[in-house]
């Protein structure tokens, strides 16, 4: 570790894991290489970075255990690949890192009392974001320069969140929407002009599709874990979904609603025990490939028997020993979305 030096530049990458090794930094202007910061239980305080400008490679700042604040780092105004900020249990905001600019990857997890990200990073050109165990957080306005993001994670924010605070995001292809309990607000998500994936996972309290607005483009959609999840509902403008995956829903019993889905091709319906009734795939004139695994209420078939042209797959876990159309003993390959 360097000794106290003005307008000290560091040719390597840094690695800080207690107070003292921050305090041997004062006056650090620029690092080529990464930095990180942690895992620690004494770096409390940053004031000796105050003077850092930039750095070339990733910024890692986690586990640690009693950091509150990164202020004093407000001077770094570069760009960089990656950012994540992880496992920072006493940390409040992002306070200090609003002038760095990531190309890459933004991963801000596990901080359970941010509840601040207004002073993020600049993410116009950031390709996949991660924003997961912060319950406290209730406001995503921070996020709202995302043109450039492709994947979007949201996880583990039990607060009612307005979704419109996202902004434009005109690339954005993938977003995960993870145990959020108060899920049953109504999600707003304009912008999304090729949003093509949208998974709904571990929903406690979600009760139907009523509150999904904006989401018209996708194209494939995942609902998983949702242990109250009992009906469809209206499904509001996602009536272009052309493959639907239903895992673990144990509430729900038919797929009454599923003929909105006009365009649908694909469907897989796994580990749902109180299903019981498929006769609603009848007005699915689109669909062609049917994967069915673990649904023990299933056994007597309920498929409609004048479907011709469907592929069924994994039939045989529900006891059915019929065949209808043609059942294959392989597992589905995943198609294409195109």
């Amino acid at each position: 570790m360097h000794a106290e030096n003005p307008d000290l530049v560091v040719p390597n990458s840094i690695i800080l894991r207690t107070q003292s090794d921050v305090d041997h930094l004062r006056g650090l202007t620029a690092i080529s290489g990464d930095l990180q910061i942690g895992a620690s239980t004494d770096i409390v305080d940053l004031t000796p970075l105050a003077d850092l400008e930039s750095i070339t490679g990733n910024l890692n700042i986690g586990q640690n255990a009693s950091l509150e604040s990164l202020a004093p780092l407000a001077r770094l105004h570069c760009s960089v690949r990656s950012v994540a900020i992880v496992d920072n249990p006493k940390l409040i905001n992002l306070d200090g890192l609003s002038n760095l600019q990531i190309a890459f990857k933004f991963a801000c997890r596990g901080n359970t009392e941010l509840s601040d990200i207004n002073n993020a990073p600049m993410m116009a050109a950031t390709k996949y974001v991660d924003i997961s165990g912060s319950p406290r957080l209730a406001d995503l306005g921070g996020l709202c320069n995302l043109r450039g993001v492709e994947e979007l994670r949201i996880s583990g924010l039990t607060n009612v969140i307005d979704f419109r605070g996202l902004g434009d995001m005109p690339n954005l292809s993938l977003m995960a929407l993870v145990k959020m309990s108060a899920l049953n607000c109504t999600i707003e998500l304009p912008g999304l002009q090729h949003l093509n994936t949208l998974q709904i996972r571990e929903m406690p309290g979600l009760l139907s599709l009523d509150s999904l607005h904006g989401v018209a483009a996708i194209r494939s959609l995942e609902l998983s874990s949702c242990p109250d999840l009992a009906m469809f509902g209206s499904f509001q403008d996602t009536l272009n979904v052309r493959y639907l995956n239903l895992m673990d829903l144990p509430k729900m019993e038919s797929l009454d609603g599923i003929d909105a889905l006009h365009h649908l091709e694909g469907l897989q319906i796994a580990g749902c025990s109180n299903l019981r009734d498929l006769s609603a795939l009848a007005d699915v004139t689109n669909l062609r490939d049917l994967r069915i695994q673990n649904c023990s209420a299933l056994a007597t078939r309920s498929l409609p028997s004048d479907m011709p042209g469907i592929t069924i797959v994994g039939a045989e876990s529900c006891g059915w020993s019929e065949r209808h159309g043609r059942i294959s003993p392989t597992g589905w390959t995943r198609r294409a979305l195109n």
